[in-house]
């Protein structure tokens, strides 16, 4: 038996893409028999069902050679959307919204947006807007205008549909994304200057 192989693949939206696309190339020919499995080995391949956020990190530790991952959670904790090989699904934007009935600031100006993704906005947003200030939220930013919490948002979008229901408005496209494939001599090598992220992971 050869040396197994380990790919870390996100839960929610890219789950099925991921396996699938292990299956198209001859990498996985199992299925996941059970949802509360967060790892499956089928012959020489093992894969991890990790939270999105988490998969760089199980590549950083050395538990993982390969990931399937979101070019938004490579944006927001390497610095690099495009990083590995473009899989041609998960294809979003990162959109700045705000209420429909209210002006935003304009660039140049003091803008105040709340987001899941604070360091990927950081970067993006604050050529335009010096003053920015971001507060960061886990999940549900849509409220945070008509909670008074922020102008308006920063959050990723496939259809737009949440946004619109929310009666928000996408004012500007930041960035697109897609999911991709990396591997971990790319993760460990990616982002030069920063905090290595094997270190990081083990701190």
């Amino acid at each position: 038996m050869g040396a197994v192989l380990r790919y870390a693949v996100p839960n929610g939206r890219l789950f099925e893409g991921a396996l699938e696309l292990l299956r198209r190339r001859g990498v996985w020919s199992g299925e996941w028999t059970d949802e509360r499995m967060l790892y499956q080995r089928c012959g020489d391949v093992v894969v991890y069902r990790v939270k999105p956020m988490d998969v760089p990190m199980y590549v950083a530790a050395g538990a993982a050679d390969f990931a399937v991952v979101g070019g938004d959670v490579l944006a927001e904790t390497m610095g690099d959307a495009t990083l590995g090989e473009g899989l041609g699904f998960g294809r979003c934007r990162l959109v700045l919204a705000g209420p429909r009935d209210v002006q935003m600031a304009k660039p140049g100006g003091a803008l105040l947006v709340a987001t899941r993704y604070p360091q990927w906005t950081k970067r993006l947003l604050r050529p335009m807007y010096p003053e920015l200030q971001v507060v960061v939220l886990h999940g549900g930013v849509e409220l945070a205008p008509a909670a008074g919490i922020a102008d308006g948002i920063v959050d990723v979008a496939e259809t737009g549909e949440t946004i619109r229901r929310h009666d928000l408005v996408e004012t500007v496209v930041l960035e697109r994304t897609e999911a991709r494939l990396v591997t971990a001599r790319e993760l460990l090598s990616a982002s030069p200057g920063r905090r290595p992220l094997h270190a990081a992971a083990l701190a």
